[in-house]
């Protein structure tokens, strides 16, 4: 029994760790939600631009308009998607802790 109970202890441990994405020192995790000003969630491809170095990363939002998003501090983003023509500008200051929460409002075409 005792043994049964580290197992199934082992296995919940492991899918929780697996479930929060890897970061390094110099970059942030920011849990996102997309949703229309109606309250609409919003599933999609979110971009960030790096608006120094005009790299842009894409991820992938669920059903739910959530994303957890890895980018580097010290940088300024434009974070778009391609149902609207809304953007928004976000600084992540070098001194960030993870999780940033940002919930944002895109008007769809």
């Amino acid at each position: 029994m005792k043994t049964l109970l580290s197992f199934l202890f082992s296995l919940f441990v492991l899918n929780t760790h697996a479930q929060e994405p890897a970061i390094d020192a110099d970059s942030v995790v920011i849990k996102l939600t997309l949703t229309t000003p109606e309250g609409r969630k919003i599933e999609t491809v979110v971009n960030f631009e790096d608006l120094l170095t005009h790299k842009i990363k894409k991820y992938k939002t669920d059903k739910e308009g959530k994303a957890n998003c890895v980018v580097s501090t010290a940088a300024n983003y434009r974070i778009t998607i391609k149902e609207s023509t809304d953007s928004y500008e976000y600084n992540i200051p070098d001194f960030a802790i993870s999780p940033v929460v940002l919930n944002f409002k895109f008007n769809i075409k």
